[in-house]
């Protein structure tokens, strides 16, 4: 993908309709939302997610708790840094050939630090300004005890390039619940999660 760099200049024009809802469709909302480790997988966390390129707003808002009955009032707002990528995206799905055309995207990123060990969070991220955010999802810190065991999930290979194959992928990795019935604290890709690294409509299937 081609970044754009500190004193390059792009345009970012048009307007949406007030009256149709944000979505993952028009870009107003966040997504392809990964979370991975930071330097200490006790007190770190890393987050990344896409919109359209006008949506400029890269905020999380997180609080500590259970997803079931956490209190959003009482969640911290914190931002980020926004930058627009030129990026292919496939005009159809076919393992073979694929017609493309460059468009622009809008990547989001904010690091976390001093979050506390073995600490249930809940967050969502978007703009705040516009309101504009994800559902609120959940994450809990590693704990502090070196001995404590610990689930993990390995997936390699799942190389997909259509929408399809990737829902076969998602049907597995949801089935993963009936092998860890206390669930798993966290997965380990080892490669080719998508057939073409290039490929932005590969990654919005497999994310």
């Amino acid at each position: 993908h081609v970044k754009y760099k500190e004193n390059d200049t792009y345009t970012i024009s048009g307007t949406y309709r007030t009256d149709v809802a944000p979505s993952i469709e028009d870009g107003r909302l966040p997504s392809m939302l990964t979370m991975t480790f930071g330097n200490d997988p006790k007190t770190t966390k890393n987050f990344v997610w896409f919109t359209d390129k006008r949506i400029e707003g890269s905020d999380l808002e997180i609080v500590e708790g259970d997803i079931n009955s956490f209190d959003p009032t009482k969640a911290k707002t914190l931002s980020g840094k926004c930058e627009v990528y030129a990026y292919n995206y496939s005009l159809i799905d076919t393992p073979i050939y694929s017609s493309s055309l460059t468009k622009e995207i809008a990547r989001h990123s904010v690091s976390l630090v001093g979050l506390k060990a073995d600490t249930s969070y809940v967050y969502r991220v978007g703009d705040y300004s516009k309101g504009y955010f994800s559902p609120w999802y959940t994450f809990k810190t590693a704990s502090k005890a070196v001995d404590k065991p610990f689930e993990v999930l390995l997936m390699t290979d799942a190389q997909g390039n259509t929408e399809s194959q990737f829902n076969d992928t998602n049907k597995l990795l949801h089935g993963a619940s009936d092998v860890f019935k206390n669930g798993y604290d966290f997965i380990i890709n080892l490669g080719n999660l998508v057939d073409n690294a290039e490929n932005m409509k590969q990654w919005g299937y497999a994310l």
